[in-house]
């Protein structure tokens, strides 16, 4: 989407901020996830209020909120079964078997279907109960399952939670108000390092993420610069939402413009200093920019930000900023 950018939406997107709003609205679900798990724990022996915890993750947490923005948390949950159970473990008779099972049942089908349709539906069926047998131990998905389950005896009857494979997203005008997202990532949590597991399911493996050194550099950035740094994150998430009508990848905003020169955010024009940052952003190789959360890799090697569109997003990101009206 073609947006014109000036002085007016700009200096509109920073006195639409509302604070209380965002408070009012992370003290919320807070409560929320403390009755879920406290109500969890009395029917669960993985889950308790004392080994998990609730961070939230995107621009929630810098306070640079734009309108309709997400609210994203990562709940942990520290449970040594659990990530032992959520690893398949590579049973490579037991496969084997499947396998061959599965390739007999489906011949047998095909033969025997004009005989007796009903049987054949039967016969289907029993490679799929074995497979239950194999992974009848308590994963990561299960844990999912049952806190999707809990939320809705909180929640009003018009409230949705929609169950996705990375995270669960909870939907309701009655609870949060109007066009409000809230989207629960249902991580592990490792309390002795501070780091959090997400499980990817093609690669069968945990991915570890540490937020640690992230908040550490926004919160020094934004002590160096003052409320400029949190206001462009504010303005870029918008513009982002605004001209490619999706969230932005917070690492993304972030580490561009943690990248930015400390002296480029002075001064008390935000409009000016926006065109400053926009225009030293646009003459600049930001493929060697450092990711915000990890100094050691650039943004597009952090796994955070990395995948198959990012550089694609980023440039038409980029593109945004070609109808922006100087001054």
């Amino acid at each position: 989407m073609k947006i014109n950018i000036n002085r007016r939406l700009i200096q509109g997107i920073i006195d639409s901020a509302n604070p209380e709003f965002i408070n009012a609205m992370d003290e919320k679900i807070q409560n929320l996830i403390t009755n879920v798990i406290d109500d969890l724990s009395n029917r669960s022996p993985y889950v308790t209020l004392n080994n998990t915890i609730l961070q939230p993750v995107n621009e929630i947490f810098t306070g640079g909120v734009s309108s309709n923005a997400q609210f994203c948390y990562f709940l942990g949950v520290e449970n040594a079964q659990i990530e032992m159970n959520t690893i398949e473990k590579k049973h490579f008779w037991k496969s084997i078997k499947r396998k061959f099972l599965n390739a007999w049942y489906k011949t047998r089908s095909v033969k025997r279907r004009k005989r007796k349709k009903d049987k054949d539906v039967e016969q289907e069926k029993i490679p799929e109960a074995q497979e239950k047998k194999i992974t009848s131990n308590y994963k990561l998905a299960h844990l999912k399952l049952d806190i999707q389950d809990t939320l809705l005896n909180f929640l009003s009857e018009t409230s949705i939670v929609y169950y996705f494979n990375k995270y669960l997203k909870i939907i309701g005008k009655d609870d949060f108000g109007t066009e409000v997202e809230v989207l629960l990532y249902i991580v592990l949590f490792d309390s002795e390092n501070k780091t959090y597991k997400m499980y990817n399911s093609k690669k069968n493996k945990f991915l570890e993420i540490d937020f640690k050194e992230r908040f550490k550099n926004l919160i020094e950035k934004s002590d160096r610069v003052g409320d400029n740094f949190v206001n462009m994150i504010k303005i870029f998430n918008s513009i982002y939402k605004l001209g490619l009508d999706d969230n932005a990848n917070q690492i993304l905003i972030e580490s561009l413009l943690y990248n930015v020169p400390d002296k480029l955010y002075a001064g008390d024009d935000i409009y000016s200093c926006f065109i400053k940052i926009v225009n030293y952003l646009r003459i600049t190789n930001a493929t060697n920019f450092v990711s915000i959360a990890n100094p050691d890799k650039t943004i597009f090697k952090d796994v955070l930000f990395y995948g198959s569109s990012s550089a694609v997003d980023f440039t038409r990101f980029l593109r945004l900023f070609d109808n922006i009206e100087i001054e």
